[in-house]
């Protein structure tokens, strides 16, 4: 992969998007293998490229910012994440990609449920899990919906295991009624009585 950066910066620059890709890619691969100082440069490096490029409301910005968001949970620095993650989230409202929404709701689920917020975990890891059923053509075996579900399970039984109150999960064997303009919808109305925009 360092090849493929070195061959694409001397094909096209230092500021190319195939060279935000490639460091985008060596920052993945530097979190898989614990490498989490050299990923946060990748990443940052190829955000950068990607903002000078693109400009924020780009699909590839918000998955550079879902990236630095997991990476900056595994260092347990769980107010950057939430960051990185709240921008990606706000990119993917302003795109109106539902399967992206919820993968972002996804991940803010984890940066919840690494915070021990049992309750905000459960509420983000349902709300993905109704957006993702939302995309009309998403099979309920797939491995989102498989991820939101098996998320939903492993909080409940947080719960159960500290003696609180059951965690309600909404919908998980609920098959899909509405449609992604519906969810949209919803997804606005419910930021914008956060605060946040969408």
């Amino acid at each position: 992969m360092q090849e493929a950066l070195s061959i694409s910066r001397e094909l096209f620059g230092t500021k190319h998007l195939l060279v935000a890709r490639c460091l985008h890619n060596l920052g993945v691969i530097s979190i898989h293998f614990g490498h989490y100082d050299e990923a946060q440069r990748f990443l940052e490096e190829a955000l950068a490229i990607q903002l000078e490029i693109c400009g924020e409301n780009q699909e590839r910005v918000a998955i550079s910012l879902t990236n630095l968001g997991r990476l900056h949970i595994k260092g347990s620095r769980y107010e950057r994440a939430r960051h990185f993650m709240d921008r990606a989230l706000n990119i993917r409202c302003h795109l109106g990609n539902q399967l992206r929404v919820g993968r972002s709701l996804y991940f803010l689920g984890s940066l919840s449920e690494a915070e021990s917020k049992i309750s905000a975990a459960a509420d983000y890891y349902n709300r993905a899990l109704q957006t993702i059923r939302s995309y009309e053509f998403l099979p309920e075996n797939h491995l989102y919906v498989r991820e939101a579900v098996a998320a939903l399970q492993r909080i409940n039984e947080t719960a159960k295991a500290q003696s609180t109150t059951t965690i309600t999960t909404r919908n998980i064997s609920m098959p899909r009624k509405r449609k992604a303009e519906d969810s949209v919808a919803d997804m606005k109305l419910q930021r914008s009585r956060q605060g946040i925009q969408c």
